[in-house]
């Protein structure tokens, strides 16, 4: 994690200027690090000591004390009452759209709300709670519609506009752009600007080492293998999780494998051509803005394309670990190991190892 130009406003009302340690919040924070310059010591901040702190074209983050609706969308833990169970809390809340209407978030762990402020008052909740009408059924307290409807006067705002509004972040977003538009008022979007494309593609391609092991039941001798090369052709696709500046992400792939190797002394050839099909975590540390350090870790399973007389095989299972570079979110290298079972016509079983380079380049 980097440290990245912003400030923070004291309980003084003083403006300091400095580096902030951009963990990208999953959670509203309740403090963060920094440092007055780069050859400086690290220094902590709190919620007690600090009014407002931004990360510069990334995030804002300001203190108000606020009513937060605490009640929870289990239904076994669900009551019977639709007026929200308010807490007051002082807490930074993370602005999304900072205009003279401007849009709140807030969340922690399953809790998420959202808070509304029209020409810089202290901001109001918008009220969605879940209610119990019957032990297995239940309805959702929509005043944050209502709320919304009665504060963005607009020709261009239909009464419809509000009544099919969902209470997600993107929706309300959505709602006050177009308001803001119809005002002709100056937006300002944290949301896009920490915003980093969701889903990557990648085309990878790689050349493997593969090593069968010993194995009780083994029908031959590994070492008997003439070839121990293999190629593979796939794509992958990369959901990057939207927090810590998207350092995590889901990974899912269909890679074309194919292996052919005669085995001395014998007539068997082991033939075999497979959809592999992995899904796994990978995670990015030494981040800076054009180059990456990743690693990876996967399970998966393999789909049989071969259908001949030979030793086919008939079911795959594994899992890998790699570790590789990536650069200007384009290109890519990885160096990857894997350890695998498969199980094969006559009895025949085997674990072994694979050792792959790969590389891949981002189309999407």
């Amino acid at each position: 994690m980097t440290f990245d130009k912003g400030y923070f406003i004291d309980n003084q009302e003083q403006r300091v200027e400095c580096l902030i340690k951009n963990k990208d919040w999953l959670n509203n924070p309740e403090k963060f690090s920094y440092k007055i310059s780069s050859d400086k010591e690290k220094r902590e901040a709190t919620i007690d000591s600090v009014k407002e702190f931004g990360i510069y074209e990334f995030a804002k983050y300001v203190r108000y004390s606020v009513q937060v609706d605490t009640s929870t969308d289990k239904l076994d833990e669900m009551t019977y009452d639709r007026d929200p169970l308010f807490e007051t809390r002082t807490i930074f809340l993370k602005t999304i759209i900072d205009s003279r209407i401007t849009l709140f978030g807030y969340r922690k762990q399953s809790l998420v709300r959202y808070y509304f402020s029209k020409n810089g008052l202290n901001p109001d909740p918008l009220v969605y709670k879940a209610y119990k009408t019957h032990p297995k059924r239940f309805k959702w307290n929509t005043l944050f519609k209502q709320t919304l409807f009665s504060s963005l006067n607009c020709p261009s705002l239909l009464w419809k506009d509000f009544e099919n509004l969902e209470y997600r972040k993107d929706d309300l977003v959505d709602l006050i752009l177009k308001y803001n538009q119809c005002k002709n008022l100056s937006t300002v979007r944290y949301d896009s600007l920490a915003a980093r494309d969701k889903l990557d593609i990648n085309i990878r391609a790689s050349i493997s080492n593969i090593r069968f092991n010993n194995n009780p039941r083994r029908l031959i001798d590994p070492n008997r293998y003439e070839n121990n090369l293999a190629f593979k052709l796939g794509v992958e696709g990369e959901f990057n999780l939207p927090f810590n500046r998207n350092m995590f992400a889901i990974i899912i792939a269909a890679n074309y494998h194919h292996f052919k190797s005669p085995i001395s002394n014998t007539e068997i050839i082991l033939n075999y051509s497979t959809i592999e099909v992995p899904f796994g975590i990978r995670y990015f540390f030494l981040s800076r803005k054009s180059h990456r350090i990743f690693t990876n870790l996967s399970f998966y399973n393999e789909i049989d394309l071969s259908f001949r007389d030979e030793l086919r095989l008939k079911a795959f299972k594994g899992s890998m670990f790699g570790i590789g570079y990536e650069g200007h979110n384009r290109y890519q290298v990885e160096l990857r190991y894997s350890l695998n079972k498969l199980f094969a016509s006559y009895g025949w079983e085997s674990d072994y190892d694979v050792i792959s380079f790969i590389i891949g380049y981002n189309i999407y």
